[in-house]
């Protein structure tokens, strides 16, 4: 993509989108996966995020009333969002931090089936409850 569509991107991004990682509490360890989305009513846009950057698509708001649009949620996970917040960084306003934390976490993924070292599962916490404090509503914290 060009200088233009990464800074359009990032505008998305700043304003529609949500840059987290997930935690699921498994029975001996948790997991964490990073997790990139936007979600938005235009299914144009949606449709462009898919052609030009990839990643997954779906409604957001099945219960919601009737009257309200349907909204979409583009999504990409773990190392697939890696590219996306390195190319949107420079552009970034609102969410510069959040993108510079995803990253320091993509830095803990691995393909191997290694067991994470308890140091390993300690900086993945760490930058868990970071982006959830930055990313709880209500007052800024």
């Amino acid at each position: 993509m060009r200088a233009i569509d990464w800074a359009y991107l990032a505008g998305v991004l700043d304003s529609d989108g949500c840059i987290s990682i997930c935690r699921q509490l498994k029975p001996k360890r948790p997991h964490y996966t990073l997790r990139v989305f936007i979600t938005n009513t235009s299914r144009i846009l949606i449709d462009w995020l898919l052609t030009n950057v990839g990643g997954t698509c779906h409604i957001s708001n099945l219960n919601a009333p009737k009257h309200h649009k349907t909204a979409w949620r583009w999504t990409l996970r773990g190392y697939g969002a890696t590219p996306i917040l390195r190319a949107t960084l420079p552009y970034l306003k609102v969410k510069a931090k959040r993108a510079e934390l995803g990253l320091q976490f993509t830095k803990t993924l691995r393909n191997n089936s290694r067991k994470l070292t308890d140091e390993e599962l300690k900086e993945r916490e760490r930058l868990y409850a970071i982006l959830k404090a930055m990313n709880t509503p209500g007052r800024v914290r």
